[in-house]
């Protein structure tokens, strides 16, 4: 599955947006977004910004395969933005007070 990233410079802290396509917010492919970030980690890339343009909901596991990027984003000293969520995201991330732990641009 090819996944769309390009480097991008924000507030002069170097991030890599990648563009989240809906297949890989699921638990048959949760190991494709995990093994990326962990690639990018190891050439020392350890700001993301996640892109949900595509995105059109989530659910429980998309949430749980987030908050496990997160997870090793952190423990490496980076960061996650979320960037360009609908609505729709916006609500499930403020009802399950996850926007009080992701960085929602």
């Amino acid at each position: 599955m090819q996944l769309k990233v390009e480097k991008v410079d924000l507030n002069n802290v170097k991030f890599l947006k990648l563009f989240l396509k809906p297949e890989l917010l699921n638990l048959s492919n949760k190991d494709i977004l995990k093994e990326k970030i962990e690639s990018e980690i190891k050439g020392n890339n350890k700001n993301f910004i996640f892109d949900f343009s595509e995105i059109n909901a989530l659910n429980s596991s998309a949430l749980g395969i987030l908050i496990g990027v997160l997870n090793i984003i952190n423990r490496a000293g980076g960061t996650l933005k979320l960037a360009n969520y609908n609505k729709k995201i916006k609500t499930i991330l403020e009802i399950t007070k996850l926007n009080l732990v992701f960085d929602l641009i």
